[in-house]
């Protein structure tokens, strides 16, 4: 799971928040894929968007230092 600002305007840098709980006993990695070209793996997500007017969906996959996944995705 993740949390976005209320509010940004385009060519803002953005930072999602990411609110996955921890998961005893497992080590977590992360990979972002904001819609717009642009992916990451850090546990917080970062981007700009330089396009007004669209919809955009955001991605956060979750996986397991087993190779367990689990994606959440937000327009």
């Amino acid at each position: 799971a993740f949390e976005l600002p209320a509010l940004f305007c385009r060519g803002d840098e953005i930072t999602f928040r990411n609110t996955t709980p921890e998961v005893p006993g497992y080590t977590l990695t992360y990979r972002w894929d904001f819609g717009n070209g642009q992916t990451s793996t850090a546990k917080d997500g970062v981007t700009r968007f330089d396009q007004t007017g669209e919809n955009i969906q955001v991605c956060l996959t979750a996986i397991t230092n087993e190779g367990c996944e689990v994606a959440v995705c937000q327009t």
